[in-house]
């Protein structure tokens, strides 16, 4: 799996099982199984992704962390997501969700899914934020 910092550092941001941090990427046809574990920003694919696109891509590995924890991204700042989707729990404190912890303008396109675990706390496809595109998200 992956760990924030030096020896799993716990505490550390911008934790993804692929990317910690994707700034104007594009990311597709790629996955991540592992677990991922972090503090904030933390993402079963990408823990930050900034202005990125993420497309046909998904994770599955369970992703544990303190704010903006999400099962395919943590933290999504005007990123485009289409055709991705997330099956691992998700566990955090704030902003947690299936999909995206949170998202400041996060569009999503075509079909985006994920599995919503009765044993974590993952309520909804995205936390918190703005969602925007033409897609749907759905558990």
């Amino acid at each position: 799996g992956a760990y924030g910092g030096d020896g799993g550092d716990s505490s550390d941001s911008r934790v993804g099982g692929l990317v910690g941090y994707a700034r104007v990427a594009t990311i597709s046809n790629s996955y991540a199984t592992g677990s991922v574990t972090g503090g904030s920003w933390v993402g079963g694919l990408v823990g930050d992704a900034d202005s990125s696109i993420i497309s046909d891509s998904f994770a599955t590995g369970a992703v544990t962390g303190e704010d903006d924890v999400g099962g395919l991204v943590g933290y999504g700042s005007s990123a485009n997501i289409s055709d991705s989707y997330a099956t691992g729990s998700v566990i955090g404190n704030t902003d947690v969700g299936g999909l995206i912890g949170y998202s400041s303008v996060v569009n999503f396109f075509g079909t985006n899914t994920w599995v919503n675990y009765t044993t974590d706390n993952a309520t909804a496809c995205l936390g918190s934020g703005t969602p925007g595109g033409t897609g749907t998200c759905t558990p």
